[in-house]
């Protein structure tokens, strides 16, 4: 009987009206079947049964995650990922496999307590560390190349002394320094320096950080900095050379030892002003007592440094990564700036992999302290 009404529903709708037009057509043939195929299954479902009862039940939809950052995980739990992240893998080409994201920030208004109001995905936990409303703004650049229009501006005033950071904010897992610890890290993110060109200090501008080794309660730990490198005098160019940094907190330094990488991959100045470019960064922990570790760095693709020979877990110091921190410290200690510099961000995206340190910060999911940066400008101005 069923098969006998659903063929006259299909005859029926093969006679419809020959003069709806083409482009209205398969919507009429699918209202008309529709129609059609309710009153059989009136009919039908007397000596059949509703499709309810012959049907096994629902099966129940999950929770959809939510689109600003959540607050922190209990403690004692590891971040559970978001998975409705909106940067393609396509723009994560260096991506390794098997990461997961853990954080990730589209652009919207920053505070100390979180994000205020979201204009794209954040997953994990970020915060304005930092507030200077007038070197730290969010604003609309239609050709940000992620996720357009907002991203982050971050202003060098003219007349800024060296050793300082106009800005400060970060963000991670919403683990914490506890749970949110990695054994493997990724980053991307989208940087422009606005502009023809930009004045860098003598030894140059530090594009960020991130934390690992010493215990995140004690202090700033060991500091991997992403630095626009400077050439030993103070001076405006068009484009720039980078390096990675490894700085120790003075209480390791020494016996422990600064180390400082240059491009070995590709030693081209690729960091052009008025241009977006793409940052990938891909570290791996050391085992203990062996100088196993990874760093990597693309800009726009292209390889930059590869190092296969990184020392971050040492001695009694086994924190793995927990913070990434955006404090572009200009220096060095020495100089003023002589004119105004504007540096965009667009969409910081973090994937990793999860570690179980032996020695984790004693408060669980405790935030990053806020001064990262107290080692630096010492260090470098031993150059």
């Amino acid at each position: 009987m069923r098969a006998a009404s659903l063929l006259g529903v299909l005859i029926a709708a093969m006679q419809c009206d020959r003069t709806v037009p083409p482009r209205e057509a398969g919507r009429f043939l699918a209202d008309s079947s529709a129609s059609a195929v309710a009153e059989a299954a009136k009919s039908d479902s007397a000596v059949h049964g509703t499709a309810a009862d012959q049907l096994p039940p629902p099966v129940p939809q999950q929770a959809q995650p939510p689109v600003v950052g959540e607050p922190a995980s209990p403690a004692g739990t590891q971040s559970a990922p978001d998975q409705s992240d909106t940067v393609p893998a396509r723009l994560r080409p260096n991506e390794p496999p098997g990461y997961t994201r853990f954080a990730e920030f589209g652009g919207g208004e920053l505070t100390k307590e979180g994000v205020k109001s979201a204009d794209g995905p954040v997953v994990g936990r970020f915060h304005l560390f930092l507030p200077r409303p007038q070197n730290f703004k969010v604003i609309e650049d239609p050709t940000a190349p992620a996720s357009p229009p907002i991203v982050i501006q971050t202003r060098f005033p003219a007349n800024f002394e060296a050793g300082r950071g106009p800005v400060s904010w970060g963000g991670w897992d919403k683990g914490g320094s506890e749970t949110g610890q990695k054994s493997k890290f990724y980053l991307s993110l989208w940087i422009k320096i606005s502009g023809n060109d930009y004045e860098n200090q003598a030894v140059g501008t530090k594009m960020g950080m991130i934390a690992s080794a010493w215990n995140p309660l004690k202090g700033a730990g060991t500091q991997g900095i992403l630095f626009l490198n400077g050439t030993g005098k103070q001076r405006v160019a068009p484009a720039f050379k980078v390096e990675f940094h490894q700085e120790f907190n003075a209480a390791m330094n020494p016996p422990y030892h600064n180390r400082h990488l240059e491009q070995n991959a590709d030693r081209r100045s690729l960091m052009t002003c008025g241009t977006w470019h793409q940052w990938e960064v891909v570290m791996e922990l050391n085992t203990p007592g062996t100088a196993n570790g990874v760093f990597r760095w693309w800009i726009d693709g292209t390889k930059v440094i590869d190092h296969s020979d990184m020392t971050y877990l040492f001695g009694k110091n086994l924190t793995g990564f927990w913070q990434w921190k955006w404090n572009p410290t200009w220096g060095g200690t020495k100089g003023v700036r002589t004119k105004e510099d504007l540096v965009l961000i667009d969409h910081v995206y973090m994937s990793g992999v999860p570690y179980n340190s032996p020695n984790p910060p004693s408060k669980a999911g405790r935030n990053p302290p806020e001064s990262t940066d107290t080692s630096e400008a010492a260090s470098d101005s031993e150059r």
